[in-house]
């Protein structure tokens, strides 16, 4: 076995590696997993706390303009502080007592209902909370109101002396009959007051009465006299029991602000406790809602399973890396929810550096120059696909894979302008030109026989067209047309010496010792000793290693997007890119993602059971959408009157083990490939609509080899390292990737090799043997024959597993993105759907899954608050993401109508701008029409003379 490279070498290949994505859901999607460049950028830590859950900072979402219309700016003001508090620690709940008891009175109700919609939509007080805020109680609130009513500070009454009793005395007159009222009775008034003997004071007494009588017409504002000036301590002392009134009521108030809402009515199922279900029913717990979880396996996560089994650390056998640690305020992009949970446990997260050195057939590390080259091509095949796209009958497109548009630009890309100058370029370097030497017929070979090569391009797609039993050719015949060529004279166009002498220099390097000198010092390799270095030198602009390279492009991409591209949707497979995905650098979670998962879970308590798979689910159909009603308001309306007559129906669950357990409301969270393997039944019958979406929406596949060895023989600061693989499309995807995941398990030597494409299914009846070879084939390839052996060995088959039935979902042919929010649609008032399968924005995700049990959370809250309401009324801010492209719009000022208020001003508008036009045209045409009539009366007076 070769030796390792040293740190220093290391280092220098880092630098020098070039920025390949991990996967590549949208196109031309450049980035490396660090956050975007944000330089010089100016925004508070209010808009990223904003940003970080997903809201504009500056803006409101329909719903929340439905809510706040009225009260835009105080909303605005009190989200603002209330989102700070959480994003600064999200470890504890926002005190709202606290919050009421820094503003203003008139505040306090709105401060109050943006708090709850809040945390009724999960924005805040969500995931694992180490305290909370505590339960209200009404004595104690009372009690706490009396208590802060008495402690404050207040005027005292007056003491007994002179200046109090003058004072006292002038009040007492204002206020008596002074017909009937003596001056004896008024002494007693006074005597009562201080409680003690006024005889001693009768000659003070009588000087301010016979005083106050003298100026009787002005008693109201007469000052006592020589105490004119002065301030009447009685009037300090009542304004002080106003003020302790005032006080008082305020704070109780507050106290009755701070009360949560009522508990709501009814009692929800959540099916499945995978990210979708656990943030569903953390959400729906947090309000004070009684909900159960009910979980198949004997463990949460779903598809984000951290196993250790024979291993001596925890792996990820699913999802594995957070998508998005960070909001990124400039570009508006939260972050991937699950990152609030990994704050909230302290959990340590392992930023990827973006760097993947890929190694080729002989071992060697592709040179930059060459993965650079493939990578222009890459995205010149996804321009010409998208240019197919739009350019094709809508019919047509729709039943288009992008592996047929790609196959299609491929072919015209070795049938283009690289076939004859290879020839003569390869000829010119013999020096023998094959039309000097009359080899004209060896030249036409290249082009086809007896066809000019314009009129190649010209002719084949009408004979195409005019056969329609002819064979279309597969992407593995077009991308590896040496195995086509004698069937296919005339298409192949490729230079076959070109690709004969690249494979003989290969094999010479791969045959040149028996211990595979050729990769020997892989790291250590001048660029041109590189394979990419050697191909560079062979003629023709594409070779078997460029083929080889650009097939280790479309495992990547199959295994980000989850399929095979001929399974992919040539006109929507990349719907998701419009939404930029999630904020920040890309990480993987030290010790595995499950933890966040497992957090989740412990908040539940007794609310979750395990090992509890559900059979059947029955509910009423009564106010059922179909699908031409989706949409219609007024249909909508009426099933919703007619389900709010009738008493709330009840669900009835059914579990494997035979218990009934029923609910108002069940929300379904499994995966979509149980949905359409009919893992679940429902009596009766999903409605159509709902069924062939879940038949048309793809689900697809991945898979991982995961390895531990007794030593590390790779290095330690790369996070993976690539390896193509040389037999087509079909095995492209077996083991392209190798995740180095000592990084992320304290060092144990643990390899994860990626299985995408044809090849992830192909691996579902293949044996562990069988792919721990596989795996062991690529890493020699690189590293030598003398690998140790592996001490445990663990493969994944997603799309065997009975609770799962594959990896995520893809837009398939036939399908949009419309399919996710058919598939997010309720059935009736009572089932409700999440998962990542239901999420446009960002399937595939766990952010995705999680994000959309917080939309049915919120949802599900105001179906039990709101049962006589028509459910067309709910609006979701969490579905009320804005594209890339709206938000180009908005920015070019084309999309005013995305704020009412700017939508009624842009109508207002045009209503005056319009006016106005008719008021100058109506007074134009009287003006025109004055001279015509002049004009005609100086006529008639000319002829008259």
């Amino acid at each position: 076995m070769k030796d390792g490279p040293t740190i220093e070498q290391a280092e220098e290949m880092i630098d020098q590696a070039a920025y390949t994505g991990y996967s590549l859901r949208a196109r031309h999607l450049r980035k490396a997993f660090g956050s975007r460049s944000t330089a010089g950028s100016k925004h508070s830590i209010e808009d990223e706390a904003t940003v970080a859950v997903g809201l504009k900072p500056t803006a409101l979402t329909k719903q929340e303009r439905q809510v706040f219309g009225s009260r835009v700016n105080d909303y605005l003001c009190a989200r603002s502080k209330i989102l700070l508090s959480w994003w600064q620690d999200c470890s504890t709940a926002v005190n709202l007592r606290q919050l009421l008891a820094e503003i203003d009175d008139s505040k306090v109700a709105t401060v109050r209902d943006a708090y709850y919609f809040l945390q009724e939509n999960g924005y805040i007080n969500f995931g694992v909370l180490t305290s909370g805020e505590p339960e209200p109680d009404q004595q104690g609130d009372a009690a706490a109101a009396d208590t802060n009513s008495a402690a404050m500070p207040l005027v005292p009454e007056p003491e007994e002396d002179d200046r109090a009793i003058v004072f006292k005395l002038y009040q007492l007159l204002r206020a008596a009959d002074m017909q009937t009222t003596s001056e004896k009775a008024i002494r007693k008034e006074l005597q009562k007051h201080f409680k003690t003997d006024i005889s001693t004071r009768k000659a003070l007494v009588k000087q301010h009465v016979n005083y106050f009588i003298e100026h009787l017409e002005r008693k109201d504002s007469l000052e006592p006299l020589g105490y004119e000036g002065q301030a009447d301590p009685y009037a300090a002392a009542a304004e002080g029991e106003r003020e302790r009134e005032r006080r008082a009521a305020a704070s109780a108030a507050r106290a009755a602000a701070a009360k949560p809402p009522d508990m709501p009515h009814g009692r929800v199922i959540v099916v499945g406790a995978g990210p979708a279900g656990l943030a569903a029913a953390n959400v729906l717990q947090r309000n004070n809602v009684d909900v159960l979880v009910l979980e198949a396996r004997d463990r949460v996560g779903g598809r984000v399973h951290s196993y250790t089994g024979p291993f001596s650390a925890p792996v990820d056998l699913g999802t594995s890396v957070i998508t998005g640690t960070a909001p990124e305020v400039d570009q508006g992009l939260a972050p991937d929810p699950v990152i609030f949970l990994c704050r909230q446990m302290g959990l340590q997260l392992q930023q990827l550096q973006g760097i993947v050195p890929i190694y080729g057939a002989a071992g060697q590390q592709v040179s930059q120059e060459l993965q650079e080259q493939v990578d222009r091509s890459r995205d010149d095949l996804l321009d010409q696909a998208c240019h197919t796209a739009d350019t094709t009958d809508q019919e047509q497109v729709e039943q288009l894979s992008l592996g047929e548009a790609v196959q299609q630009a491929l072919q015209q890309h070795m049938q283009g302008p690289s076939a004859a100058p290879a020839a003569g370029a390869d000829a010119t370097a013999t020096g023998n030109s094959p039309a000097a030497n009359g080899q004209a017929s060896e030249a036409a070979a290249t082009s086809g026989p007896e066809t000019p090569q314009h009129m190649q391009e010209q002719q084949q797609p009408q004979q195409d067209a005019g056969d329609p039993n002819k064979e279309q050719l597969s992407m593995q015949d077009a991308q590896h047309p040496e195995q086509w060529q004698e069937q296919q004279p005339v298409q192949n166009c490729l230079p076959q010496r070109a690709i004969g002498e690249a494979e003989r220099q290969l094999q010479q390097q791969q045959s040149a010792s028996p211990d595979k000198p050729g990769v020997d010092t892989a790291w250590q390799q001048p660029a041109a000793a590189t394979v990419g270095a050697a191909i560079a030198t062979a003629p023709g602009a594409v070779t078997a290693d460029w083929l080889q390279l650009l097939d280790w492009q479309w495992a990547n991409f199959e295994y980000g997007c989850n399929a095979s591209l001929d399974e992919l949707s040539l006109q929507h497979w990349d719907q998701d890119g419009e939404w930029g995905g999630f904020g920040g650098p890309h990480c993987m979670v030290v010790g595995g993602l499950q933890q966040t998962m497992q957090g989740l879970a412990a908040q539940l308590g007794d609310a979750l059971r395990l090992s509890c798979p559900v059979t059947c689910i029955r509910y009423s159909t009564a106010g059922q959408q179909s699908a031409s009603d989706a949409g219609n308001g007024e249909q909508v309306q009426e099933a919703a009157n007619e389900a709010a007559d009738k008493q709330q129906r009840v669900v009835k669950v059914t579990t494997a083990q035979g218990e009934v357990l029923e609910a108002s409301l069940v929300l379904v969270t499994v995966p979509l490939g149980v949905l359409k393997q009919g893992g679940v039944k429902f009596v009766p019958a999903l409605p159509e609509w709902k069924q062939q979406a879940v038949q048309r929406m793809g689900f697809g596949n991945f898979n991982k080899v995961v390895l531990q060895f007794p030593t590390m023989f790779w290095h330690a600061n790369l996070d993976c390292f690539s390896v193509t693989q040389p037999k087509g499309p079909d095995t492209r995807g077996r083991c392209f990737i190798f995740w180095n995941l000592a990084r992320v398990s304290e060092g144990a030597p643990l390899l994860a090799a990626l299985v995408s494409g044809k090849a992830a299914q192909a691996a579902e009846a293949a044996t562990d043997e069988e792919m721990q070879e596989h795996a062991l084939q690529a890493l020699r390839r690189v590293y030598g024959d003398a690998l140790p052996a592996p001490l445990a060995c663990h493969v994944t088959r997603w799309a065997s597993d009975k609770y799962t039935k594959g990896g995520n979902s893809y837009v398939a042919l036939g399908c949009s993105g419309a399919e996710y929010d058919t598939l997010a649609q309720p059935v009736g008032r009572s089932i409700l759907f999440a998962g990542e399968h239901t999420c446009k924005e960002h399937p595939s995700t766990v952010g995705g899954a999680m994000l959309s049990g917080m939309r049915e959370a919120a949802h599900a809250l105001h179906l039990l608050r709101n049962p006589a309401e028509a459910d067309a009324a709910y609006v979701s801010s969490r579905t009320e993401t804005i594209s890339r492209t709206e938000k180009r719009k908005c920015m070019q000022g084309e999309d005013a109508a995305d704020d009412a208020e700017a939508g009624r001003l842009h109508k207002k508008h045009k209503k005056k701008k319009k006016e106005k036009k008719e008021k100058r045209d109506k007074k134009d045409k009287r003006k025109n029409k004055n001279k015509q009539a002049e004009a005609e009366a100086e006529a008639a007076a000319s002829g008259d003379e």
